[in-house]
């Protein structure tokens, strides 16, 4: 595919929570794995705000610019792919509510890489 038929449908970012609560702030390789059509920054300007950053501010460590296949779907992929190394816990929101994140992997940033370059030969 030449350049010019190059299509970019989103962007793959992994992020890593700031947060100082205990029971995220002490955990090695925490890592959120999110996709956004518009630009990243933008996406994670409200993190504070937002459940699926738990409620915390985050710090951007790899982004991946996806050309020419659904970057929703490669985000869908990467979860499933990590389904078993998925954070396992309940947190309290800042209304009190409690909450289960569902983006936040106990892996490495390598093997994030290494299975976004992998999906990306096959497509």
């Amino acid at each position: 595919i030449s350049p010019s038929e190059r299509i970019t449908t989103g962007y793959i970012y992994v992020v890593k929570s700031l947060s100082s609560h205990p029971q995220i702030a002490n955990i090695r390789n925490l890592y959120k794995i999110g996709f956004t059509q518009d630009r990243i920054e933008k996406r994670l300007a409200n993190a504070e705000r937002e459940g699926t950053y738990l409620y915390a501010p985050v710090r951007l460590v790899a982004s991946f610019e996806v050309q020419n296949f659904s970057a929703r779907k490669l985000e869908t992929t990467l979860h499933h792919y990590f389904a078993d190394k998925r954070l396992d816990m309940e947190l309290i929101a800042p209304n009190g509510e409690s909450f289960v994140p569902k983006e936040w992997f106990l892996v490495s940033l390598d093997e994030i890489q290494e299975v976004i370059e992998k999906v990306s030969l096959m497509i």
